[in-house]
C-alpha cells in the first residue's frame, strides 16, 4: 500500500459514482496525516475529503509501527456529486491501442499536473491515461523522478496504425517537454 494506490482506488469510487473527475491538493496542515504525503480531494469546487499517510506520531499511540494510509470521504458531499445512473454504452467496434511512456521531471512536479498536460494534448485518439510508475533513486538526478504512464488510444472511426499512435505518443511528449522541462526516460 502506497499513496498512489490509495488514490487510485478513490478515483476509481469516484468514476463508478459518475462523480467528476477528481481533483488531489496537497494538504500540509493536517496534524492526523503525515506532511507531505497528504492531500484534500476536490470534486469540481465541492471538498470531498482527505487522504494520506497517517502521521506516524498518531499511528505510534495506536501501537502501530508501520506506515499505514486513511482515506476520510464524506458521504453527503459523495451524493451531491455523483453522477445521474449509468446508461448504457457499447462496445467500441475498434481495438485500443497502448503505449507505456516514462519521463523524467522535478521531483516537485504533481503526477496529477502531469497527468492533465497529456490529457490536454494526446489529441483525438488519447482516451485515458494511467500512472503506474514513480521512481526516484539510483540513475535518477537528486531532485528529479520518474514517472510512467500507460497511454490508452482508441478512434470510433478506424483502426489505429502506428503512425496514429506515434504521433499522440510525439504530442504528449513535446507537451510535457515544452511545459515541464520532462525528459523521455
Amino acid at each position: 500500500m502506497d499513496f498512489f494506490a490509495l488514490k487510485g482506488w478513490v478515483e476509481k469510487l469516484l468514476k463508478e459514482l459518475g462523480a467528476g473527475k477528481a481533483r488531489f491538493v496537497a494538504e500540509k496542515s493536517n496534524p492526523s496525516y503525515h506532511p507531505g504525503r497528504c492531500a484534500k480531494l476536490f470534486v469540481g469546487d465541492t471538498e470531498i475529503g482527505v487522504l494520506g499517510q497517517i502521521h506516524p506520531l498518531v499511528a505510534a499511540n495506536y501501537g502501530v509501527d508501520a506506515a499505514f494510509y486513511c482515506a476520510e470521504l464524506s458521504f453527503d458531499a459523495l451524493n451531491t456529486v455523483k453522477g445521474a445512473l449509468p446508461v448504457y454504452k457499447p462496445l467500441p467496434r475498434f481495438p485500443s491501442v497502448t503505449r507505456d511512456i516514462a519521463v523524467v521531471c522535478r521531483a516537485d512536479i504533481p503526477v496529477g499536473e502531469l497527468m492533465d498536460c497529456i490529457m490536454a494534448h494526446g489529441g483525438q485518439y488519447l482516451k485515458d491515461c494511467a500512472l503506474f510508475d514513480v521512481y526516484m533513486g539510483t540513475h535518477i538526478a537528486a531532485g528529479m523522478k520518474s514517472v510512467a504512464f500507460s497511454l490508452t488510444m482508441r478512434s470510433d472511426e478506424q483502426t489505429l496504425t502506428v503512425e496514429h499512435a506515434e504521433e499522440t505518443v510525439a504530442k504528449v511528449l513535446k507537451a510535457l517537454s515544452d511545459k515541464y522541462n520532462a525528459v523521455m526516460r
